[in-house]
């Protein structure tokens, strides 16, 4: 029973609110594109990352964590799809 606990926590990594994540990360962490989260730090939505050289950027998972939590409940996505014809509507 023990190795099995043991497997579990191997499979849920835990998140340091310190931690910096990268564009991949973010994507895994969030379920979007590149493009769709560039898309929603233009528009001032998502939080933007922090420099860390020339060539690199990456987010703070403190910023990311709150920006997910932030987010509205679903309530009644499939009536909405059914109402744009089958587009996302939001």
């Amino acid at each position: 029973m023990e190795n099995v606990m043991t497997d579990e926590k191997k499979k849920t990594p835990q998140l340091r609110l310190d931690a910096l994540l990268n564009q991949r990360e973010v994507a895994q962490l969030t379920r979007l594109s590149k493009g769709s989260l560039y898309r929603l730090m233009q528009a001032g939505v998502f939080p933007r990352p922090v420099r860390l050289s020339v060539n690199r950027v990456a987010w703070r998972t403190r910023d990311v964590i709150a920006w997910i939590n932030s987010l509205p409940e679903a309530d009644g996505g499939s009536s909405q799809l059914a109402e744009s014809g089958g587009k996302h509507v939001g």
